[in-house]
Parts: C-alpha cells; sequence; structure tokens
C-alpha cells in the first residue's frame, strides 16, 4: 500500500529535520487535497480490562489557503472507518461525521530548492457531542444531563451515537476529544505522507443496551506511533466527499 511505503521512505528526511538547508520555496499551493489517516488508541475493553489496539481510517477533504507568506489548512472529515476489534464492529455514521468541527490551523514548509520539504501542522483539537468553553483543557462532561452536551447528529439521544454490531449490538452515547498534528514530507508532485500525533479521548453518557451501560470501554493516553500515519495528495477543485468515497480506493493504492 502506498502509505506504508512512502511512510517509510520519509522517515530519513523526518529524522534529519532538514536542519541547515537552504529553505525555498514548496509546491504547497493554495487548493483542495485530499488525505487518508489512520490512527490508533489503546482501549481496556470490558469485563476484564483487556488492552487492545483500536484503530480508526478516516478520509478527509483538505482547503489550503495562501495570505502572502502565510498557509493555513482547514480540514472536513468525510468518513471515519474504526477497524474491528474484540469482535465488535464500530460504525461512525454520516450524521456524526457531518457534525465533526472543521478545524483550521497554520502550516509551515521548509526545505532545499527541488525538495523534498518539512510541512508541519499545528495542533488542533475538536470535541464532538459537547460544547466547551475551552476544547483542549475542559474536562469532558460525564453526566447527559449536563448543560454543556449536545446532540450534534440530531437523534435525540445525549452526545453522539457510536453504532456497534458483532459480538454485543447497540449503540452508546458519546462525547469525544480528538487532538491531532500532522507531520508529513512534501514532494514535487503535491504528494506527502507523514506522521500524526495526538490522543483520543471518549466519556459514554449511556447506551440502548444495558450492557453497554454497564461496561464502558476505557480510552487511554498511549497510541502505536507506526499506526499513525497519513497519504496526503491534490485532488481537482469541486470534489465533495461523495467523490472522494468513489475514488478513494484508486487514489490511495
Amino acid at each position: 500500500m502506498r502509505l506504508n511505503m512512502w511512510a517509510m521512505a520519509a522517515l530519513p528526511f523526518l529524522a534529519a529535520g532538514l536542519s541547515g538547508q537552504e529553505a525555498a520555496p514548496a509546491p504547497l499551493e493554495a487548493g483542495l487535497y485530499a488525505s487518508r489517516q489512520s490512527f490508533s488508541t489503546i482501549v481496556k475493553t470490558p469485563p476484564l480490562g483487556r488492552r487492545q489496539t483500536g484503530i480508526t481510517v478516516s478520509y478527509a477533504l483538505h482547503d489550503v489557503t495562501r495570505d502572502g507568506e502565510d498557509l493555513a489548512a482547514s480540514t472536513r472529515f468525510c468518513s471515519v472507518e474504526p477497524i474491528p476489534f474484540g469482535g465488535v464492529q464500530s460504525s461512525i455514521r454520516g450524521e456524526f461525521v457531518a457534525a465533526m468541527p472543521t478545524p483550521t490551523v497554520a502550516v509551515s514548509v521548509e526545505g532545499p530548492a527541488g525538495g523534498p520539504w518539512a510541512v508541519e501542522f499545528e495542533e488542533w483539537t475538536m470535541v464532538i457531542g459537547a460544547e466547551l468553553e475551552n476544547p483542549a483543557s475542559d474536562p469532558l462532561p460525564t453526566d447527559k444531563k449536563d448543560a454543556r452536551v449536545t446532540d450534534p447528529d440530531g437523534d435525540g439521544k445525549p452526545g453522539a451515537s457510536v453504532h456497534l454490531s458483532g459480538r454485543v449490538k447497540g449503540r452508546t452515547y458519546v462525547v469525544q476529544r480528538l487532538t491531532r498534528r500532522m507531520h508529513g514530507t512534501l514532494a514535487a508532485d503535491g504528494h506527502m505522507i507523514g506522521t500524526l500525533t495526538g490522543r483520543a479521548e471518549q466519556v459514554t453518557l449511556g447506551a440502548s443496551n444495558p450492557l453497554l451501560s454497564r461496561f464502558k470501554a476505557v480510552f487511554l493516553d498511549e497510541t502505536v506511533p507506526a499506526h499513525n500515519l497519513f497519504d496526503w495528495l491534490p485532488v481537482p477543485e469541486g470534489t465533495t466527499c461523495a467523490d472522494l468515497a468513489e475514488m478513494s480506493e484508486s487514489l490511495f493504492e
């Protein structure tokens, strides 16, 4: 898969930091880009508290803008697909994804003439299922009656709903906080690969299945860096999430 191949090729550049090399204009032009991202979280699963690695694969569109010498990128997630583990499949439906905030962050690019270039995106934090005064630091609500809890997917349940199938079926109603930062290596053709850092937090406010209410998965502040990767490519202006869904397999083969 291209993501893994390019990620391995990028490691020398990321490690070296391109220090001491002359800065030069980079081909990260204003325009629309698509990415495939994978991110891992260590989860303790009930009833025995077994540690398991949960991996989520996401597809997103990024609008890069330039204001003089300043670059910024806004991110709109199109799909979020958890990989099954422990005999349970989690499903993040379209209403949940559509309600995810669209973070905009500054982007810096450095490197020698001809590339490759080191690209750093500022860290962003988003909260789904609650409105916090300080999204990055305020404690997540633990009570569904907390005034900060919202219903972003509009299903009449507190927080955002995650659908479960397999060994356990039902819906859990959650508040999530996601923090991400992208570190990439950019080629002259606009293709970029790199790594993700960050964390995922989740609080379960309730569930449709009493079993799910009693046995709640616990998200730990741990990841597996080898799974935290992204692949980024330019796409035509006007590309939609529906378009990306149709061409994702060929785009990121």
